[in-house]
């Protein structure tokens, strides 16, 4: 039983719970690495009974996140700090660096 105030025994989604699930759901299903033997739930449609693997798509074209090369830059009201510490050169400078320090040497 889900309350016993007013007796359910399932959850009735609300609008914020919708907006929460779109942002949990792929934490939960984080894709083969983090999945265990054992699934104790899945997410399936109501309608069919089919499961239901989510994935993070780009909401104007649809495409999944895993298909592109997405990555963070400064917003239009980012601060100059902001801007600086997302500039898309400085990071490639500083991968280039890291990535320089930690290979392996002959």
């Amino acid at each position: 039983m889900y309350s016993t105030k007013q007796a359910r025994y399932e959850y009735i989604v609300t609008d914020k719970g919708r907006d929460h699930a779109r942002s949990s759901w792929p934490c939960t299903f984080g894709g083969p690495r983090t999945r265990r033997t054992a699934r104790n739930v899945v997410l399936v449609d109501q309608v069919t009974g089919s499961e239901i693997v989510p994935e993070f798509v780009d909401h104007y074209s649809g495409r999944p996140l895993s298909s592109m090369r997405a990555e963070f830059v400064a917003g239009p009201d980012a601060s100059e700090d902001m801007r600086r510490r997302l500039d898309p050169d400085r990071r490639r400078a500083r991968r280039d660096r890291h990535n320089a320090r930690s290979s392996p040497r002959p």
